[in-house]
């Protein structure tokens, strides 16, 4: 779109950045991740994607934006 119309990547961005569209791409992403994982059971996919989608979408929050999550675990304690 941006080649279309002459204007840059950045322009593009700093415009969505101003509007807070950013924000809303975050929840869209989220929303599309839970599509995914719940469409799972009726289209052919392998076990891997299901996993990675399932990954992505524990690793967004509900204000779409992406944690990192460290868990420690000691087997020590297991």
């Amino acid at each position: 779109m941006g080649k279309q119309y002459s204007v840059s990547r950045d322009s593009i961005y700093r415009h969505a950045h101003a509007l807070g569209l950013m924000d809303k791409r975050r929840r869209n992403v989220r929303a599309a991740l839970e599509k995914i994982i719940e469409k799972a059971g009726d289209v052919e996919v392998s076990a891997t994607a299901v996993v990675s989608a399932v990954a992505a979408y524990a690793k967004i929050n509900a204000n779409g934006q992406w944690i990192e999550r460290s868990e420690h675990v000691s087997l020590n304690e297991l």
